[in-house]
């Protein structure tokens, strides 16, 4: 009996954590999907109240943050609207996470941990290629040292100029 209590009391962090994790898996994607099924309306921008280097450098790039929801376990989602009609979604949680795994058709994501936080993106109907590139510079963004963004960043601005629209 005395093993099997230790036992409970040694793996209770872990499946706790476990559970939290697919939580905020779960609330994210439903976050996200509520977020862009809304129907397109004139957005207005907000200034969100977690400001990042992510947040502002999206926001250059012509993603301007419309949408903004934290929880009480300090995740925090910023919802981005382009100007070709993307919609993607910042999801940061305050630990890290597992690495996620497509579970929707029309969703891409994209899921890192850097700096003791979880971080994941998701597009809706956006262009492969280009959810790509934003990932790669967000993931930097978060995680590399200055010196190395300047090029990603270089890169991603010359081709948001000729980007296709968004599939939705």
């Amino acid at each position: 009996a005395t093993l099997v209590i230790a036992a409970a009391v040694a793996l209770a962090p872990i499946l706790l954590r476990r559970d939290a994790s697919e939580s905020f898996l779960t609330a994210s994607l439903t976050a996200h999907e509520q977020f862009a099924s809304a129907p397109a309306q004139p957005e207005v921008a907000i200034a969100p109240a977690a400001t990042s280097p992510v947040t502002d450098e999206l926001a250059r790039l012509g993603l301007q943050p419309v949408w903004q929801a934290s929880s009480a376990s300090g995740q925090v989602r910023i919802g981005f609207v382009g100007a070709r009609g993307c919609r993607l979604s910042l999801h940061v949680s305050p630990y890290d996470e597992p690495a996620p795994t497509p579970v929707q058709a029309r969703a891409t994501l994209a899921g890192w941990n850097a700096g003791g936080r979880g971080y994941l993106l998701i597009a809706t109907d956006m262009p492969p290629a280009r959810f790509a590139m934003i990932a790669g510079f967000i993931k930097a963004l978060t995680s590399e040292p200055a010196d190395r963004i300047e090029p990603l960043r270089t890169a991603l601005q010359s081709e948001w100029r000729s980007a296709q629209p968004c599939l939705a």
